[in-house]
């Protein structure tokens, strides 16, 4: 792999620390989602017999968690990848200054 300008890398690392707190706030409000929808589930179980509407929402919801879950791992994958590039990268003849990694 050709080695980058450090500007270049910087910005690279940065942009990579974005998405993963990005997505790391996405999750956190799936999750919550996702435990208001199993509430809400078991409250009506508890009810009694669910009304087709009902089941057929269900379905729609977990056919959309599903997706949501393929899409989480997919982004965690490309996150994964981009970090594995990173490592690899081998900057030649170049110090690393801490300043560049500071945020702004």
């Amino acid at each position: 792999m050709a080695s980058l300008p450090l500007d270049e890398l910087s910005q690279k690392i940065r942009d990579v620390v974005d998405l993963v707190s990005a997505l790391r706030i996405e999750n956190a409000a799936l999750q919550g989602d996702l435990a208001e929808i199993r509430r809400r589930l078991a409250q009506k179980e508890r009810k009694g017999p669910v009304s087709k509407a009902d089941s057929e929402t269900g379905t729609r919801l977990r056919r959309e968690l599903s997706q949501l879950r393929k899409e989480r791992k997919m982004v965690r994958r490309k996150v994964s990848d981009v970090l594995k590039k990173l490592e690899a990268v081998q900057l030649q003849d170049a110090t690393v200054q801490p300043e560049l990694f500071l945020d702004d």
